[in-house]
């Protein structure tokens, strides 16, 4: 937003719907250090969301969250215990 973009289309304002729309309403306002200070502090979750691919690392995370089963159609398949176990350490931190 803050390089000229109207809006964003995210994967991880599924798993963090607040913190994200947070983000957004601030970089619309101009807010453009509260903002970065939101985007970093979701960075650590893009690497374990997008590791073995979309919708396999969100669906995980919000499992994890307990919002959902992590369960994916074929030809995918759930994440790895290690993506669960990452996110497992990451929720951890922030609750």
């Amino acid at each position: 937003i803050y390089m000229g973009g109207q809006g964003v289309i995210s994967v991880i304002a599924q798993s963090h719907p607040l913190d994200f729309s947070n983000m957004v309403r601030l970089a619309l306002k101009g807010k453009i250090k509260e903002a970065n200070s939101i985007h970093y502090s979701l960075y650590k979750y893009y690497n374990p969301i997008y590791k073995e691919g979309n919708p396999v690392g969100v669906k995980a995370c919000l499992e994890v969250q307990g919002v959902c089963d992590s369960t994916v159609r074929p030809p995918l398949i759930k994440a790895s215990k290690e993506i669960i176990l990452e996110f497992k350490n990451l929720l951890e931190c922030i609750d």
